[in-house]
């Protein structure tokens, strides 16, 4: 029988987060008692199984990329922990079958192997009958291997919105039973935009800006115990984003036009993602019509956040960088005293004089913070 000290030692080959000692006992006796079926690695540290649990079967995803960064996903509905009973019996399975610290690093999946090795015709003949009897899967195959992008941000933000809507009550609200399924679905779109995006980077984009956007509205609207289940796919999102900057810089346009919508967007402002867009953007190369876009949206913003104390300091300071990235500091400044000023608030004015001088600092040393003192108290 598996002791709680060994149990946490596999445990933690795989995930730095643990459970109380309750949940991992409990672990311990579906793991003990052979609950744990199906394991399948569909590719290397990805792997999905079915843990019987006390009424029911439940499926799991456990995605491992490093011991901080392990993904664990159960649709049972048990959320009182960083993972649940099943979870654990998961991890021990995956761990004692020989898949953690294997000899051969570089083995593949068993398909891997198996399909150079399948013949052309017969390839085909299976993909079209598996096609025809699976709509998703049609559906996919035909968007990935198309010759040409098929879909537009628009057309992939309304199929995620209709999924999401199907899943609103009639107060438009996700209850906490339902919202495992919603994840689970939520979590098929995103996954279906990482399998795309080494083929159509721009087509991933859309598909996955689109489950963000849906994603931080959704949080809104679903049961307070629950609703930080978006936030990992919102994570993944903005690092597909910030790869496609460095990988991809002729999708530029797109990755402007997806930012700036979705650091306007209320839902990531609520939930202080806004920032976060924000950065991306002035990552960018943009151009001189980018350049006015993006100065007249930030200054709507802060029209909007008068009643906003917190907001309208964030965005000040974002002006202040967009004004400072393009060679205008003096300009950035003299608008950062007027609006600062506006605020009537002193200590706001001084906060925002403290963040300025970081700023200069961090960037342009002594010197450029003695300029910025000087243009503040004339």
């Amino acid at each position: 029988m598996l002791s709680l000290k060994k149990a946490k030692e596999a445990l933690s080959q795989v995930t730095k987060s643990l459970p109380s000692d309750t949940i991992i006992k409990r672990g311990i006796e579906l793991f003990n008692f052979g609950e744990v079926h199906d394991l399948l690695e569909t590719k290397q540290n990805h792997y999905y199984m079915k843990v019987s649990g006390t009424s029911a079967v439940y499926e799991l995803e456990i995605q491992i990329s490093s011991p901080k960064k392990t993904k664990v996903i159960c649709n049972c509905p048990y959320d009182m922990d960083v993972y649940c009973k099943h979870a654990v019996a998961a991890i021990l399975q995956i761990v004692f079958s020989g898949f953690i610290n294997r000899k051969d690093k570089t083995k593949q999946p068993e398909l891997s192997k198996i399909l150079p090795s399948v013949s052309q015709k017969d390839l085909v003949k299976f993909l079209l009958e598996k096609a025809g009897s699976d709509p998703r899967f049609y559906k996919e195959l035909t968007i990935f291997f198309s010759q040409s992008d098929s879909k537009s941000r628009a057309s992939y933000l309304e199929e995620v919105t209709k999924m999401y809507h199907s899943f609103l009550d009639e107060f438009d609200f996700i209850d906490y039973q339902t919202s495992f399924e919603f994840q689970k679905e939520m979590n098929r779109f995103l996954d279906q935009a990482k399998r795309l995006y080494p083929i159509k980077p721009k087509e991933a984009l859309y598909l996955a800006s689109a489950c963000a956007e849906i994603a931080l509205e959704a949080s809104m609207n679903m049961d307070d115990t629950n609703h930080y289940t978006m936030d990992d796919l919102v994570k993944d999102v903005l690092e597909m984003i910030r790869k496609s900057v460095r990988k991809h810089p002729t999708l530029c346009d797109e990755i402007f036009e997806i930012c700036l919508h979705l650091y306007q967007n209320k839902a990531t402002q609520d939930f202080g993602r806004s920032d976060d867009y924000y950065d991306i953007i002035i990552c960018l190369d943009l151009n001189s019509k980018q350049l006015k876009r993006l100065q007249k949206v930030l200054e709507q913003e802060l029209n909007y956040a008068k009643d906003n104390p917190y907001r309208m300091e964030r965005i000040i300071i974002e002006i202040y960088k967009l004004f400072k990235k393009f060679g205008q500091s003096k300009k950035g400044i003299d608008y950062f005293k007027k609006e600062a000023i506006y605020a009537n608030s002193r200590n706001q004015y001084k906060r925002l004089i403290q963040i300025m001088k970081q700023i200069a600092s961090s960037s342009k040393g002594k010197n450029s913070v003695s300029s910025l003192v000087k243009h503040l108290f004339p």
